[in-house]
Order: C-alpha cells, then structure tokens, then sequence
C-alpha cells in the first residue's frame, strides 16, 4: 500500500489550532503534524506512503460563503483546486458538507459555556437559617400557630369553673408559650390536665425533636461545605441573563451549529447575539486574547464552544497582568450540544489517484476508522488536554461541594403523621366533652384551682 502512493504528495490546507492543529519542527529541518487532528493525519499519510505540504490560506481562515457564492479560507482552497484536505478542525455541518466531502466524525466533543465568577464560593448571611428552606419553616409556624390554638381553646372549653378569670388567662398563657419553647426544645414543668391536650403536645413534642435534631446536624454539616458561586452552566440559563454577550467563535461551523438547534433558549441567544451585533466573523486569536477573555470574568460576556479548545487556550492567559485579580473561568459542566469534529477532503482529487483500486480519500477515511476503533484518538485527546492553571474553578466530582436545603418533601411524611395525631387528638377532645361533668369535673376538683398554674 505504501508504494501504491509514494509518489503521491497532497496538499493540506492549514491555518493551524492547538491543541488539533499544530506542527513541530524536527532535527533535520523539516516538520511533522501534532495534535488530535495532525497527529491523525501524519500517522494515516505516513502508513500510506503519501508526503504532504502544508498550504496555508492567505485569508487565514477557516471557510465561510461569501455573498458572491465562493468560500474564502481553507475551504475555498479546497474548492478552487489550492489544496486536497483541510485540516480544520472543523464542526460536521450541511453547509460545508455540500462542497466538499467530510470524513468520519474522529472525535465527539461537547459544547459548554465558558463563564466567569468573582469567586468560588459564596458567603451566605442566612446560612444558619437556611438548612430549611422556606416552605418548612412556614409550615412549621402553621403547625405551631395551629396546635397552640387548639391547646387554649381545649383549655379553654374544659377549664374548671372555680377558677378565676387572671388564673384562667395566666394558664392559657403558659399552654401557648410551652408550645412555642418545645420548638427550641426546652423542657416544661406544665401539667395539662387534658388528656386530648396530652396527647396533641406529645405528638407535637415528637415531631419538634426529629426536626429539630435534623435542622441541627444539617446546619453542622452545612458549615463545613463552602456553596459554590451562581454559574451559567446551560443555555436556558444563558438566555435569562440579556445582559450577558454570548461570543461564538463563529469559523469551524460553531455558530451554524447553534443556529441549526432546536428549543426556544438556542433562538433567544441567537437573538442576543445579534443584539450585541456579534454575529461576524471572529478570529480565534482575537476571541482569546485579554480585553475579550476580561469581559468573560467581568460576567459581560461568555463563550460557547467545545470544552479541549476552551481548556487549552485560555489557560495559556492564566498568568496575564491584565487578568490577575478579575475573578476565576468556569467551564460549564453540562452539556449543550454534541458536536463532531471533522476535516474535509475536495471532491474531485486527482483523477489518476481516483482511478486507482483504491482511492485515497477512501484509504484515508478507512484509516479514520481504524484509529477510532482503536481508540488512539481518545490517547491524543486525554494527552494534549493541559495543566487548567490558577484561574480555573475548582471541579468537585464527588458532590460533597453540593448544597441544597432541606424542602417540604423531606418531612412530608412527619407532617402527615401530625395532621393525623390532631385527629387522635380531636376524637379525645370530643369524648372529653361529652364526660365533662362526670370524670373531668371530678378530677379536677380533686386537684384544686390553685395547682392549675403550676
């Protein structure tokens, strides 16, 4: 197969993009291509026996249809017989797979936004309160306001009438502050002669040392967890901050993806975008340079692209005076579209070469293949991913960085079990009624009005 093409030299269009696309200069003065995407291509062309040149476009860009209906950039050189393979990288779209013809997708890669925060993690002057959230807390009053009540008027309707009027209102007094000092589970030496009354603040009691318990050991728990900082981490998020510019490096068929993506959120930003009236073409090297990379941490501005690309060039700016001191990058962790990442070959190559057994561009794609089966791309891919630097978030992957408070679904079923205790409580309540004057009456005058207030 080597001698089939050794006398075969095909011309690469380049304008080269680390970590896909870069060269590096050998001993005896000549190159060779690295990278995920030149590695790729100097191993396929080198097991071939095909030498290559690089042919860079003298636009120095990546391809995009002019209003005259020619392409500038490497796929123009591709187009107008300059060159036989543009390197890219590029994003597998319709428009640029229509004039020319795309290889295997050699690499899946994941579009996230790249934001800025002032800081990691957050102070929070509700912090000691915010164990529950707000739901608990005022169903939580609810329960106290209600159980209280019911308490004084059970009191109330089955008091003995040898009391007096003051020692009647000191007593409903204290059956009301019992009530609220259980929440801070504070003991009580109140005698409820009630057994309804009995039976509501034991229940009531019960519930209190669960929750309470647990809002302490939560509240513990959550002092020693630092929450993190608000991020923009999807595109649904994205799009409720019109104040935030999305930039989207629009060469390599970055923007035509997004455009091309369904929902809502995809067309708001989309509008934005052209709200801030950055829908023209932006060079790499411009979009990642200071007064670009400052908007980013100055949360004026994100970055939609894959992760490797965001990893690698911005990491080389961690170290910049212009930078220091602005805030930290955030590489959104999930995921708002999956791309596939190509390079393109011209459709009509060399008829000689085409006429052969087997054309190159198929050997070539072949190859492609075999590379992805053999995972040597995911090698290139996980080798070239760089240090992140001082100026990244950290990434927690064990979630013990999350925090969320405890909500109503937590202790519903508590809840429910005091709806039904209230109800124990009101069937007791009701037979108090009914033998008031035989047992109750009794029972109490047995005691004496003066141990009421105890």
């Amino acid at each position: 197969m080597a001698a089939k093409y050794r006398n075969t030299t095909l011309r690469l269009s380049n304008v080269g993009w680390y970590p896909y696309v870069f060269t590096v200069n050998q001993p005896d003065g000549t190159f060779r291509l690295k990278g995920i995407t030149g590695s790729m291509i100097d191993y396929i062309l080198a097991s071939m026996g095909i030498k290559y040149q690089l042919v860079d476009p003298s636009d120095h860009k990546w391809g995009n249809l002019e209003p005259d209906g020619s392409w500038s950039g490497m796929i123009g050189q591709i187009n107008r017989n300059e060159a036989d393979l543009a390197l890219g990288p590029f994003v597998l779209t319709e428009r640029e797979a229509m004039v020319a013809n795309p290889s295997p997708p050699y690499t899946d890669e994941d579009m996230i936004i790249l934001s800025g925060v002032a800081k990691e993690h957050k102070s929070n002057v509700y912090g000691y309160i915010s164990a529950f959230d707000l739901h608990v807390w005022m169903v939580l009053l609810c329960f106290l306001g209600f159980v209280a009540t019911v308490a004084v008027v059970a009191e109330y309707l089955l008091s003995n009438p040898e009391m007096s009027i003051r020692q009647r209102r000191q007593r409903l007094t204290r059956i009301f502050w019992t009530f609220v000092a259980s929440v801070f589970l504070e003991s009580s030496t109140f005698n409820f002669t009630s057994h309804s009354q009995r039976l509501l603040f034991g229940f009531w009691f019960l519930m209190i040392v669960v929750l309470m318990n647990t809002f302490v050991s939560y509240m513990e728990s959550a002092l020693m967890l630092k929450e993190e900082t608000d991020r923009v981490e999807t595109i649904e998020q994205l799009a409720l901050h019109p104040d935030i510019q999305p930039m989207v490096f629009e060469a390599a068929g970055f923007l035509q993806v997004i455009r091309e993506a369904e929902g809502q959120a995809f067309q708001k930003v989309l509008r934005m975008m052209e709200e801030y009236d950055h829908e023209e073409e932006v060079h790499g090297e411009e979009l990642f340079t200071p007064p670009y990379l400052s908007m980013v941490l100055k949360r004026k501005a994100v970055f939609l692209m894959e992760r490797i690309s965001l990893l690698a060039r911005v990491s080389q700016h961690c170290y910049d005076v212009e930078l220091k001191g602005q805030g930290l990058f955030h590489l959104g962790r999930k995921r708002i579209l999956q791309i596939k990442m190509v390079f393109y070959v011209r459709k009509t190559m060399d008829p000689v070469l085409q006429a052969s057994a087997t054309p190159p561009q198929e050997e070539i794609f072949k190859r492609v293949r075999w590379i992805m089966d053999s995972g040597l791309n995911l090698h290139w891919h996980e080798d070239l991913i760089p240090d992140p630097g001082p100026c990244w978030t950290k990434f927690h992957p064990d979630h013990l960085h999350d925090y969320a408070s405890l909500n109503y679904q937590d202790f519903a079923v508590i809840f429910y079990l005091l709806l039904c205790s209230h109800g124990l409580a009101f069937c007791g309540y009701l037979s108090e009624l009914v033998l008031f004057h035989w047992c109750c009456l009794k029972s109490r005058s047995r005691i004496g009005p003066n141990s009421y207030l105890n």
